[in-house]
């Protein structure tokens, strides 16, 4: 039964919209508005659509602030997801299904109760309702606002208040809650009652917000500048269609689109959307066709961002599987996966007889510079010096780096020379030479921790892990390495989500000297990313490698936008050859986040409309199309950055499309050499 109702409510919004479909555009001749479409003026619509997008933006940062006082552990990139794919729900489903789907999402991904994420919602409501009733008391004081419209509207005001004052009284009163509670649920069995009771308060305590006099104010706040900025968006889009009508009409013709879709109808809203547009801009003696004309340009820039947008970042979140918090909030709150099962194999190892010989590889190139330090630090790791070696394999350097390495006068040091192959024969010469069971690898301009050895032998106390990855850090303070140890950890907390992963670089990883000998080691073809290509090559196989990020090494970043953009290029031109062995690593892999890669398909898309331009001027249009796709999807990077480092976060979209364009050259590069490669 409650199926065929829901199936005939469907049926009923539907008959609804197709009947406010042809109440809009009866007497209308199609060419009509399509000549209105044509000469519209897209400088605006670029401009509209610019606030379409602010507007979940600050959605996102009012909803964080109503999860007050732990608010500040929610992730805005997060709230941000959740609102939109809740949009995009919205938009597409009736009933605003939406809304349930955000709560879903967001306590799936962040950790907060339903109950409580539910609460925050109807709060949020509220609000906006509140919001709405003081900017149309405003309006009707102005006497903007028609005698027809003034009715439900005032009902609508009074509503609004009267829940106002409940919800403050809740929210102060907080020691009767629990009496209120037990009294309009005493009529249920003890387990529901017990159950309610619990969920419900839960839910009340997102009002917790309204006793601190700051964070309500700034809620009431962003809920004001919303409906504002909402009524920008129809006030700029009268520029589009050339209407010149003042913001009044802009903020009625709100009033009249809020108060008109919350009737239920077909998916999308098409129909009531459209006749309460033209209904609203009659009384203005705009005529029907170009009021027609406005609705459709209007529908489009209001709804389908978001409903891309929710869709990208339901793909995004597919991609990646079901995220749970960040690896850094996890380690505060002394509860990471990773660190978990380190202090289960610290119990695991137990006697000094289980521990196992370990080699350190240190592959050098002219690294005389960095290499002292390097070695310094791993002599002086916390585990005893009888039970590993170091191995310098001296890849034919011209600088010292040889003399550097004699200089040390300490048994545990091995000098290993060969002419100049690359780092991956210098990592295989290093484990033919190495005596260890486990082999650990990391780079002369790395300086490993004090307990990197330790960290990296506890992880491989499990027999059935054959390669460990740890971390890197920095010490530097410049601008384009603070970048790029954002980006790093931008990877790492990918891949902490990871029980098991399949990416291994090795300034600061290692594996069983046996895994590497049966499988033939570090491929020597390969000038870089070879460490990247063996781990792909052992995960196809079915190894187990898993992330260790208590294993940290302090790297030495590139100093230079320059040198960065030059690295990027050299990983992109050599990942061409990873790519064609292993294609499915082109969808997803344990460490590269999904937006890397789409922000290097949107510059490529970018630069080709750019340069077609000046034979199809159309094209201008697709080049702001994808440089604003690009912007939107550095938005979860920048939300992390400007945490850590404002600045950084600041300049991370150009920062980012500099990496998207030194990797996309570098892709488009390595294909156009092994095509030639291929012909000769």
């Amino acid at each position: 039964m409650k199926f065929v109702s829901t199936r005939v409510r469907l049926w009923i919004g539907i008959g609804l919209s197709l009947l406010c479909l042809w109440l809009a555009t009866r007497n209308i001749r199609l060419s009509e508005v399509l000549q209105v479409l044509a000469r519209a003026n897209y400088a605006f619509v670029f401009i509209a659509l610019g606030l379409v997008l602010v507007v979940p933006l600050l959605r996102a940062l009012r909803w964080r602030l109503l999860f007050y006082p732990e608010h500040r552990s929610l992730r805005w990139s997060r709230l941000l997801a959740a609102i939109l794919i809740g949009q995009m729900a919205n938009i597409a489903f009736p009933a605003r299904l939406g809304d349930l789907a955000r709560v879903y999402l967001l306590s799936q991904i962040e950790g907060p109760s339903k109950s409580l994420t539910l609460g925050t919602v109807v709060v949020e409501k509220l609000m906006e309702a509140l919001a709405f009733s003081l900017l149309f008391l405003a309006a009707v004081g102005a006497l903007m606002v028609p005698s027809w419209l003034v009715e439900p509207g005032m009902a609508m005001t009074g509503l609004a208040f009267s829940l106002l004052l409940a919800v403050v009284a809740f929210s102060w009163l907080r020691s009767v809650r629990p009496a209120v509670l037990d009294k309009v649920l005493r009529y249920l069995p003890e387990r529901p009652r017990r159950w309610c009771q619990v969920h419900l308060e839960l839910a009340m305590s997102s009002l917790d917000f309204l006793r601190e006099r700051n964070v309500a104010l700034q809620v009431m706040g962003w809920s004001l500048i919303i409906l504002l900025i909402g009524a920008g968006i129809n006030y700029v889009t009268f520029f589009a269609v050339g209407l010149f009508l003042p913001f009044s009409t802009a903020l009625l013709l709100l009033f009249i689109l809020q108060l008109g879709i919350a009737v239920p109808s077909s998916p999308g809203k098409v129909g009531v959307f459209h006749y309460l547009t033209v209904l609203g801009l009659s009384l203005f003696a705009v005529e029907r066709g170009l009021a027609l004309a406005y609705s459709v340009l209007l529908y489009f820039i209001v709804f389908l961002p978001p409903s891309l947008l929710g869709a990208f970042f339901l793909w995004w979140e597919s991609l990646n599987g079901r995220p749970g918090p960040s690896s850094e909030r996890m380690a505060r709150a002394g509860c990471t996966s990773a660190q978990d099962r380190l202090e289960m194999d610290q119990n695991r190892i137990g006697s000094p007889q289980s521990l196992v010989k370990i080699s350190v590889v240190v592959p050098a190139y002219n690294a005389a510079a960095t290499l002292g330090d390097c070695l310094e630090a791993l002599l002086t790791q916390t585990v005893s010096g009888t039970e590993y070696e170091v191995i310098v394999v001296d890849d034919g350097s011209t600088d010292g780096t040889a003399e550097v390495t004699k200089a040390l006068v300490d048994s545990r040091v091995t000098l290993l020379s060969q002419p100049n192959g690359g780092a991956a024969a210098a990592k295989n010469l290093g484990v033919r030479h190495a005596r260890g069971e486990v082999i650990l690898f990391t780079d002369a301009d790395c300086v490993p921790r004090p307990d990197w050895i330790e960290a990296m032998r506890i992880a491989f106390a499990d027999p059935e892990i054959v390669g460990v990855k740890g971390i890197c850090q920095t010490r530097q303070q410049g601008l384009i390495p603070r970048f790029t140890q954002i980006e790093y950890e931008d990877k790492y907390d990918m891949m902490a989500r990871h029980r098991y992963i399949d990416f291994v670089d090795t300034a600061s990883a290692g594996y069983r000297k046996r895994v590497l000998v049966e499988n033939g080691g570090f491929d020597p073809t390969l000038r870089t990313v070879e460490d990247v290509e063996l781990s792909f090559r052992l995960s196809r196989q079915g190894y187990k490698m898993v992330f260790a990020p208590q294993a940290v090494v302090y790297h030495r970043h590139p100093e230079t936008l320059g040198a960065y953009a030059r690295r990027k290029l050299a990983y992109g031109f050599w990942r061409t050859r990873i790519y064609q062995r292993y294609p499915q690593k082109v969808i997803k892999d344990s460490r590269t986040p999904q937006t890397q890669k789409i922000q290097v398909v949107l510059f490529c898309l970018l630069t080709a409309a750019l340069i077609g331009s000046p034979f199809f001027p159309g094209l201008l249009l697709a080049t702001a199309l994808f440089l604003f796709l690009f912007l939107i999807s550095t938005l979860p990077f920048v939300s992390k950055a400007l945490r850590k480092d404002r600045l950084v976060g600041v300049l991370s979209p150009l920062l980012l499309l500099v990496r998207a364009a030194a990797i996309g050259v570098g892709l488009v590069a390595g294909v156009v050499r092994r095509t030639l490669e291929v012909w000769r």
